[in-house]
């Protein structure tokens, strides 16, 4: 599904959540670091998967083993990327730490350029920490502030998608899925979404003939569509969604073969193909 539909699902605009697989999987990389290298800095590029290693560390060392970090990278491929922002990685950090599964400490060693003694704060698993990452659970979090301005900047969005549907007098209720509408995308979506913004740009272009031919190509197809329901008495959307019929306007596509493999598995799909054929370059750019 679409960035917005599995954020949906993953974060739904609560306050508080379960995020026991990602403190699992928080705890887990801070007990594969090496402690004294454990810092907050090189942890974010851990539990990102984009630690390097050696090629990036000025000694000639590694805070965490290769192997190690190749299981954090796939495992960091299951969670939703706002999950993964250093400012949402940071918040639960400090969720952790104050739910007694981390502590924060510090590190002294070396001397810098003027005497001074190199002091870095790491973070170490507790005992709780320890038992959490080896066994996993519910874990019950508030929700990162970095999560809910990405939930409700994507809200937003979505309301924004879908009222530009509305401004051009798409019956959003009967032609575009529930489960769409509350995602903002989807198939049928942007489908629509596409075919407006297609026809305004070529209009803003000078290209009203094009947008024109266009037009009235799809307004002949969806007659057909229309006909060809009543013949077999099914419902006109069974025989070819609206968003279908934009597809194939748009993608140009005049052979049965053409149709059959854009999803059109209607009997009689061989009238279409004459149709789109009699249309011509109607529909080309002019």
């Amino acid at each position: 599904g679409c960035d917005n539909c599995r954020a949906a699902k993953e974060h739904g605009g609560a306050l508080r959540k379960d995020y026991g697989e990602l403190a699992a999987f928080i705890l887990g990389a801070v007990g594969d670091c090496k402690p004294a290298l454990a810092s907050m800095t090189r942890l974010v590029k851990i539990w990102r998967g984009s630690y390097k290693g050696a090629a990036e560390e000025s000694g000639n060392f590694e805070a965490i083993h290769p192997s190690k970090m190749e299981t954090i990278r796939q495992k960091a491929g299951t969670f939703h990327k706002d999950l993964l922002s250093e400012n949402a990685l940071k918040d639960a950090v400090s969720q952790l730490c104050q739910q007694g599964y981390l502590k924060r400490d510090t590190r002294k060693g070396g001397q810098t350029a003027s005497g001074f003694s190199k002091t870095w704060e790491v973070l170490i698993l507790t005992d709780k920490g320890r038992d959490f990452a080896s066994k996993g659970g519910m874990l019950m979090m508030d929700v990162p502030e970095a999560i809910r301005k990405a939930d409700e900047q994507r809200r937003k969005d979505k309301e924004a998608r879908v009222n530009e549907l509305v401004v051009e007098g798409i019956d959003v209720s009967s032609l575009i899925p529930q489960e769409e509408l509350e995602a903002g995308c989807g198939q049928v979506l942007d489908s629509h979404l596409e075919w407006i913004r297609m026809m305004k740009h070529k209009r803003g272009r000078g290209m009203d003939a094009s947008a024109d031919a266009m037009q009235d190509a799809l307004t002949k197809v969806l007659a057909w569509r229309d006909d060809k329901a009543r013949g077999l008495r099914m419902a006109p959307a069974a025989v070819l969604p609206n968003h279908m019929a934009m597809k194939i306007i748009k993608s140009k596509v005049k052979t049965v073969e053409g149709l059959v493999e854009a999803g059109v598995r209607i009997v009689g799909v061989e009238s279409l193909s004459e149709l789109l054929m009699d249309l011509g370059g109607s529909t080309q750019d002019q």
